[in-house]
């Protein structure tokens, strides 16, 4: 155990190097690498999200060319209004 200056700056087991002058004392206890994590995390959820927002309006779209492909067939709107529609949901 040391004693002497080293304890009046944060020694001893939290923060403490070879010649007792201790780190959390003065703000360096992880600081800069906790915002780098902290800032890594949050552009890695900025990312997943956007990923998946562009997922769903996929699939959005994909369901309403399967319905427009239904009425299509069944025949309750003609060949060129199916063509029509089915370009204005591909530009979405």
């Amino acid at each position: 155990m040391f004693y002497g200056r080293g304890l009046m700056y944060g020694g001893g087991f939290a923060g403490c190097d070879f010649l007792g002058r201790g780190y959390a004392a003065h703000g360096y206890y992880g600081g800069p690498y906790i915002f780098i994590g902290v800032a890594l995390i949050a552009v890695i959820l900025v990312v997943a999200l956007i990923v998946r927002a562009a997922g769903k309006k996929k699939r959005a779209s994909n369901e309403a060319i399967e319905l427009l492909k239904i009425k299509f067939a069944e025949g309750q709107i003609t060949e060129k209004e199916f063509l029509k529609k089915k370009a204005v949901l591909k530009e979405k």
